[in-house]
């Protein structure tokens, strides 16, 4: 039997990831090697992966039998990095400084 994750992540991507193939093996997954798994199949680094399950964040040095996790469990993935969109913020810099900021210069 192939003992497996769900992960859903905060952007839409739904992934089963593999773990192993007895209940000992599972027994002795962290979740850094899970996190591991995540980033083969998905654009994160480990860095940027937050690991959530039942409403706790997962520590990477932890077990995931520590948390509870079984055969098939669905854990979520958010992205722990804020990307700056710097077209769209240089855009509404300028719509910003277009008009509010130059108008009350001007009075």
């Amino acid at each position: 039997m192939i003992y497996q994750v769900v992960v859903k992540s905060s952007e839409g991507h739904e992934i089963t990831i593999d773990l192993c193939d007895t209940e000992e093996q599972m027994q002795r997954i962290t979740v850094g090697q899970l996190t591991e798994k995540i980033v083969e199949r998905l654009p994160y680094t480990e860095d940027e992966c937050r690991l959530i399950f039942a409403g706790m964040q997962l520590e990477l040095t932890k077990l995931l039998s520590e948390y509870g996790i079984q055969n098939n469990s669905c854990i979520h993935l958010f992205n722990s990095v804020l990307r700056l969109d710097l077209p769209v913020l240089w855009w509404k810099f300028i719509v910003y400084c277009l008009f509010i900021w130059i108008p009350i210069s001007c009075q």
